[in-house]
């Protein structure tokens, strides 16, 4: 994303039936203390003025790797370590 990403971006992908404006609260609180933690790893960062995220450098490369891991098959592990 090149503008980046909001909690409500985030929200809409993890929790698409939240009806009741509890229901969005409570995500949205959740939402915020996953993007704290995500920031205190230094995977990204808030850009100054908005309500937006951008990926560090750092995490880009993790979530490329992560990524990549998950797509692997066994198999293709295997080649790769023989």
């Amino acid at each position: 994303m090149q503008n980046g990403f909001r909690n409500r971006d985030v929200r809409q992908h993890l929790f698409p039936s939240s009806t009741t404006p509890e229901d969005q609260r409570r995500h949205a609180a959740a939402v915020t203390r996953k993007f704290m933690m995500l920031r205190a790893y230094g995977l990204i960062k808030k850009v100054t003025g908005t309500h937006r995220y951008h990926l560090t450098d750092k995490g880009r490369s993790i979530i490329t790797a992560l990524i990549t891991a998950r797509n692997a098959s066994a198999e293709s592990l295997t080649k790769l370590a023989a």
